[in-house]
């Protein structure tokens, strides 16, 4: 991995997600990776300022 998603990417891949935990189907070994990454990779990004007071 170590690459950068898009915004549409990583929509379509929690959609997909959803749509899998919904319907009672295990997410794939490399959905879990990726969503588990992409987790990770938030946490370490902490707080992002969103203009919100």
């Amino acid at each position: 991995m170590g690459r950068s998603i898009s915004g549409d990417q990583l929509a379509a891949l929690v959609g997909a997600a959803r749509l899998l935990q919904h319907n009672n189907v295990p997410w794939p070994p490399l959905v879990h990776e990726v969503v588990q990454e992409l987790a990770d990779r938030m946490d370490a990004a902490g707080p992002q300022a969103d203009g919100a007071a």
